[in-house]
């Protein structure tokens, strides 16, 4: 059926998609350096400096500088979401008892040690909260690097870079009394964007695979739809369920909903309907259901796309009774008489001509078409 129908398979495909979610990971948290990065020297010390530029937005430039700050910290601007988030239970922030600073700036960390000194140190928190004055900006520790992200190009821009340097000076000046490995929440949070990265891989992966396949894959479409639809209904919310429960208490619980929405959509689509997919026919172990049948008659379907292009459908219709002595058990399945095939399949099949379809039972019960066999009559 076009299909390539093996455990092996499936799990490389999940391999890759794990894969990918680690990738992924991995740049979100700062641990590529920047290609076209160059370095600038201010007051002193050395920045790395790059641009990357957006075809309909303007862009953004990123600083950096290697710290001793081991712990994953993030600096924004504080938004609507955060406080209704902070409000409604689903993230808990750190507060500083700064009436300038703790409702203008968000503190993305739940690093004890690091909230400590956070308190302690005004020019810190003066520093952080200058620097993010500007529209888009952020501040970020990961992986041994502090980065700020601005829009636009601040390559240039004197005035950002002292205030960048400013605030790395005050960061290493606390760095010491920072206890690396306290944020308990940051491993987790990283495992929730690298698995969502990786379910939204195998499950682009999973649509092109449905949709580039031609013919028919399951014997009842109607009720493998049905599962997939209740699937589809309650796999999100089970995966929703699961990354607030995991998060809860954290700073960061509700970036799932703001920074990876789009992530979010894409993992807890219809994943849980390809999952269930797959694995139905991959770890379908069992010997096929054989039926025989006879070819009435096989057409070419010929349609226009809304693009302008052609988009080509294969039918075939086969006898609904089993050829003489070969029926068994797969003479009584209910099988369509006539059937969407591949392309190979229809230049195969010929009127008149015996076949045999290879029905596999389906590791969950949903009965699939492995094979279309051309008999010698």
């Amino acid at each position: 059926m076009g299909l390539v129908q093996s455990a092996p398979y499936f799990i490389l495909r999940i391999a890759l998609a794990a894969a990918a979610g680690l990738v992924f990971h991995f740049r979100r948290g700062g641990h590529l350096l920047m290609l076209n990065g160059r370095d600038v020297a201010i007051d002193g010390k050395m920045v790395t400096t790059g641009f990357m530029s957006e075809k309909s937005r303007p862009g953004h430039t990123t600083f950096m500088m290697a710290t001793s700050v081991r712990s994953d910290v993030e600096f924004d601007r504080e938004s609507w979401a955060d406080t209704q988030a902070k409000n409604l239970g689903i993230s808990s922030e750190i507060q500083t008892a700064d009436a300038a600073f703790d409702p203008s700036v968000y503190v993305g960390s739940d690093s004890p040690s690091f909230a400590a000194q956070l308190r302690s140190h005004a020019k810190l928190r003066i520093a952080v909260k200058d620097f993010l004055f500007v529209d888009g900006t952020t501040l970020k520790i990961a992986g041994g690097y502090f980065r700020a992200r601005m829009l636009g190009d601040c390559r240039d821009d004197q005035a950002r870079l002292k205030g960048f340097v400013e605030v790395f000076r005050e960061l290493e000046s606390v760095g010491g009394g920072v206890r690396a490995g306290d944020d308990h929440f940051a491993g987790k949070m990283k495992f929730v964007v690298s698995l969502l990265a990786a379910l939204a891989v195998y499950d682009i992966g999973s649509y092109f695979e449905f949709t580039m396949t031609r013919g028919r894959i399951f014997v009842d479409e109607n009720s493998f739809y049905g599962a997939a639809l209740l699937a589809t209904v309650i796999g999100p919310c089970v995966i929703v369920g699961l990354v607030v429960w995991t998060l809860r208490g954290s700073s960061r619980a509700h970036f799932i909903f703001t920074r990876y929405f789009l992530l979010l959509v894409l993992a807890v689509g219809p994943a849980c309907a390809f999952l269930m997919a797959d694995i139905d026919r991959y770890f379908d172990f069992r010997a096929p259901i054989i039926v025989d049948r006879l070819v009435s008659d096989t057409k070419e379907v010929v349609t226009r796309t809304s693009k302008g292009g052609t988009r080509y459908t294969y039918i075939g219709c086969f006898e609904p009774a089993a050829l003489a002595g070969r029926g068994g058990e797969g003479a009584a399945l209910n099988l369509s008489p006539c059937l969407e095939i591949s392309r190979a399949d229809f230049r195969l099949l010929k009127k008149g001509q015996g076949v045999r379809f290879h029905i596999g039972r389906g590791a969950i019960g949903h009965q699939w078409i492995k094979r279309i066999q051309p008999l010698e009559m």
